[in-house]
């Protein structure tokens, strides 16, 4: 009996170690599916996309009586909780809470103002409360006649502001308002259903009534410049070298806040 050669076997053998070894190699040479190796933002862009600054200050001044012409319809405006009267209008101070938001540039951000107006005509009151204005979108909200969340009218021109710093101090101070604020019609009807009124007859829709919103933001805490602030805001790099130079500095300028 004749034996032949096992020559299959002992071809075979190398030739599956090598193409095992080819697909090893092709799996780990092949790029997997985009979320298998997940992206990890670094810790300072997050900073950076996540930063937010306290605002304090006078806050909303804003003359009612005289802009809607309330004498001749008998109502009356006064301040309560907080808010104060002066030169006829009302001032809500900036209250607790009140924050810019910025990266690179300003991003947005909320101002909560304290205090109430108080309306009133013989025996009815209602009150404006809890009025707060988005940066962002220039939004003010507020609750009138115990209905929250009525959007009472916008500022007039939201992405431009007014920047002023003194000398003496490490705050800039942001004026928001200075195209004033356009009224909206949930404002005088929601009057109109608490005191029997009829402004939203009167007042032509998308009044723009003066007003002025002041906010403060202070650009160092202790011997540290917040520089990113800063630059955000448009200063420029020499005044932010330190605190000493921020008090020196002398700004009145308009800028695109947005």
């Amino acid at each position: 009996m004749t034996t032949q050669p096992r020559v299959g076997r002992v071809v075979a053998a190398p030739i599956l170690a090598l193409a095992a070894a080819g697909a090893v190699a092709a799996l780990v040479a092949a790029p997997g599916p985009a979320y298998a190796v997940p992206y990890t933002v670094p810790r300072h862009a997050e900073a950076m996309a996540a930063a937010e600054a306290p605002l304090t200050g006078e806050g909303l001044s804003i003359d009612l009586n005289a802009a809607l012409d309330l004498e001749s319809q008998g109502v009356t405006v006064s301040a309560a909780d907080g808010a104060k009267m002066a030169d006829g209008g009302i001032t809500l101070p900036v209250g607790k809470g009140s924050k810019l938001t910025y990266a690179k540039k300003v991003t947005g951000g909320k101002v909560l103002l304290s205090g109430d107006i108080e309306v009133a005509k013989g025996e009815k009151k209602t009150k404006i409360s809890n009025v707060a204005v988005d940066i962002k979108t220039g939004a003010v909200t507020a609750e009138v006649g115990g209905k929250a969340g009525v959007k009472i009218g916008a500022i007039a021109e939201p992405g431009n502001a007014e920047l002023v710093m003194n000398e003496g101090t490490t705050k800039a101070t942001l004026k928001l308002a200075n195209s004033g604020i356009t009224l909206e019609s949930a404002l005088l009807s929601g009057l109109d259903a608490a005191l029997g009124t009829a402004l939203a007859d009167q007042v032509e829709p998308g009044t723009t009534i003066d007003a002025a919103l002041d906010v403060d933001v202070d650009l160092a805490s202790g011997s540290e410049v917040n520089r990113d602030l800063g630059l955000a805001l448009g200063l420029d790099a020499d005044i932010l070298e330190s605190p000493d130079s921020l008090t020196k500095a002398d700004v009145d300028v308009g800028i695109q806040l947005l």
